[in-house]
């Protein structure tokens, strides 16, 4: 009996070798290209990503970050032009709370009335990037919303193609039918190519909706394009998604930085929450603007500084 027992644990050892070896071979050949990735990756977020501004302080957002305490991103998409440095078609607050595990994007619409620190008056927000670039649209948020912000990233509208084939594609919920950009979007769920999306994201026209109904439909890609790049087909991909990342994309992040939000903050991703600001229509002087009330401006904060959406 003992004998009969013997084997069975020495062919059970042997079994427990066998799969420990390979899981040290995975491992090993998994930490060889964890540090080839690394290294490239480092390579790209210095030479090509990192781009700091003045209006954030930076100490203060490793601070917070090595801490674990909730962030403050802004995420801008920006239409570049030839004639002039461009203007942001999206303006989307990205709240991260790793504590209550949550994200929460607030839209902001791009003809929002906003004051324009440096300026002395009040205009669409996103002239504020027209007039003093990044650092002045950074403030114009901030005095806004009465809020800091901790990061910014932006990209470049023609890159967002790329990003959504690197991520393999975005799945949408499309309200109704229409066609865009020589593509045809039925009602109901699909998965867009990057072409697809860039095209989906800029109809606004025949929308009755107007900005809202497009903002509606960035925010959808952008949480998209977030879900996407947890899957395993991102993960197999990186190296791509780095190459159109590094072309298209700003950011004051720096590796070690993204190191930490993608491994202590990864569990706030799964839980996404969407608002668009909203606001009344009006026209001075023939130009349309969205004004916000000052108690939307109120709702808005609160939702970003407690747990409650």
């Amino acid at each position: 009996m003992m004998e009969h027992q013997w084997k069975e644990w020495s062919r059970k050892r042997k079994w427990l070798m066998a799969i420990g070896l390979a899981i040290l071979l995975v491992v090993g050949g998994s930490s060889s290209y964890l540090l080839f990735l690394y290294q490239k990756v480092h390579q790209t977020v210095v030479d090509d990503l990192f781009e700091p501004v003045t209006a954030i302080d930076s100490e203060t957002s490793k601070r917070k970050t090595e801490a674990n305490e909730a962030l403050n991103f802004l995420l801008l998409g920006i239409d570049e032009r030839e004639e002039d440095i461009g203007r942001p078609d999206t303006l989307i607050v990205m709240h991260v709370d790793p504590d209550g595990e949550k994200v929460r994007l607030i839209s902001i619409p791009r003809d929002t009335m906003a004051w324009i620190p440096g300026q002395g008056k009040y205009d669409k927000i996103n002239h504020s990037y027209t007039f003093g670039g990044l650092d002045m649209t950074i403030k114009t948020v901030e005095d806004l919303l009465d809020i800091k912000m901790d990061y910014y990233a932006t990209v470049n509208m023609k890159g967002l193609s790329g990003i959504v084939d690197a991520v393999g594609g975005v799945p949408v919920t499309n309200d109704f039918p229409f066609v865009q950009g020589g593509f045809e979007y039925p009602e109901g769920p699909q998965m867009l190519t990057g072409d697809q999306a860039l095209a989906y994201v800029r109809m606004r026209d025949q929308d009755p909706k107007g900005d809202i109904g497009r903002n509606h439909r960035q925010r959808e890609v952008v949480e998209g394009i977030m879900q996407q790049g947890m899957s395993l087909q991102a993960v197999a991909n990186l190296d791509g998604i780095f190459e159109v990342l590094s072309a298209h994309m700003h950011t004051n992040m720096t590796l070690d930085e993204i190191r930490t939000l993608a491994i202590e903050y990864r569990h706030a991703l799964k839980n996404i929450d969407m608002y668009q600001i909203k606001g009344k229509d009006s026209y001075i002087n023939d130009i349309y603007y969205l004004q916000v009330s000052p108690e939307e401006i109120a709702k808005v904060n609160q939702m970003i500084s407690s747990e409650a959406l």
